[in-house]
């Protein structure tokens, strides 16, 4: 996961003092790694609303997404900003769930 998400951690600017990417830059970060490694649009990590989404839009995790993935953030990282080793742990930790997720409604 940290391999997949350097490349987007290292280019964004880093916040002072903790020297770790605001949750804005983070979420977006996370946001085109679900898009481009998986496909999967996740409610929480865009402010867009389902009318700006592509034809490939995918609802993953129902309306609990938004809160739990600010849940995860303050876990993995901080209140402001978080590092790349938080960032790629909060990743795996949404795919987890997410795959959870759909093995329980295709069960």
């Amino acid at each position: 996961f940290e391999r997949s998400l350097r490349p987007s951690y290292m280019l964004s600017p880093r916040t002072r003092g903790s020297g770790g990417i605001d949750r804005k830059l983070a979420r977006l970060a996370l946001h085109r790694f679900f898009l481009t490694r998986r496909a999967w649009f996740l409610h929480g990590l865009t402010s867009d609303g389902p009318g700006s989404a592509t034809s490939s839009y995918t609802e993953v995790l129902a309306t609990a997404s938004p809160s739990l993935i600010a849940e995860l953030f303050d876990k993995y990282g901080g209140r402001t900003s978080i590092h790349l080793r938080g960032l790629a742990a909060l990743a795996a930790t949404l795919e987890d769930l997410v795959y959870d997720e759909m093995m329980t409604l295709l069960t």
